[in-house]
């Protein structure tokens, strides 16, 4: 007998509470392992219970329906987002999104910022990507380097709405120096995805550039980050 395919209306949800124990999400994955288990198994367990009439599981499929990129696109939701999803609120919204950032950090290819290096563009962005993410809002990044570009430190300056934010010159020197940096390199998100820099970054990376004399701890890089690319302001401008 063939399976019904996945968007079947034929689907049987059966609440997790009525299933055999074996065959609930949760003793399944401490039975078989995650590997074993579906996402829409994975994303019940951190829903903990449905909704009146809707199972999680039921919830679960019907969030990773909702996305055409499934898993993939729910990562992109920001906690506010998934929140208003039918049936999910606040406090499911807050577990799925302390889950993804959990698995962000996993899977970053270096376990503390002693041991990264960032000597191009392409890895300041990745970095960026991975512990900021590119979607909005806007966040701007400060990266503290020494001589040989490795990574000392790293302040999130500002975070704003979906088209600027507010960076304070003070706070970026001031964790340079506590750091001991040599350099920084700057970095912030255009989650339109443009990378033509704006008049606003350009002010701001002379300002922060001209600050760093003072300090002597110069501004040698600013990073545009975008989902798909990543522009350097000054190697362009050199």
């Amino acid at each position: 007998m063939k399976d019904d395919p996945p968007n079947s209306e034929k689907r049987i949800y059966i609440p997790l509470n009525k299933r055999a124990l074996e065959d609930q999400p949760r003793e399944r994955l401490l039975r078989h392992g995650p590997d074993k288990l579906s996402s829409s198994e994975l994303i019940a367990i951190l829903l903990r219970i449905g909704t009146q009439g809707r199972s999680a599981i039921q919830v679960a499929e019907e969030l990773l329906e909702s996305q055409a990129e499934g898993v993939a696109g729910l990562k992109k939701l920001t906690p506010l987002e998934l929140a208003k999803i039918k049936g999910i609120g606040p406090a499911k919204a807050a577990a799925i999104s302390a889950a993804f950032e959990l698995a962000s950090r996993a899977t970053s290819s270096e376990a503390s910022p002693s041991h990264r290096y960032l000597e191009t563009i392409d890895q300041v962005a990745d970095h960026f990507r991975r512990h900021y993410g590119a979607n909005s809002p806007e966040k701007f990044v400060a990266f503290y380097i020494n001589r040989k570009y490795r990574l000392l430190g790293e302040l999130e300056v500002s975070r704003g709405g979906s088209n600027a934010v507010v960076v304070n010159p003070q706070r970026v020197f001031k964790d340079a120096v506590l750091h001991e940096a040599k350099a920084i390199i700057l970095a912030h998100n255009h989650p339109g995805g443009s990378l033509e820099p704006s008049k606003q970054d350009l002010h701001l990376t002379d300002q922060l550039q001209e600050a760093g004399k003072i300090f002597a701890i110069p501004v040698v890089e600013h990073v545009l980050v975008t989902e798909s690319g990543e522009h350097g302001l000054l190697s362009s401008s050199s």
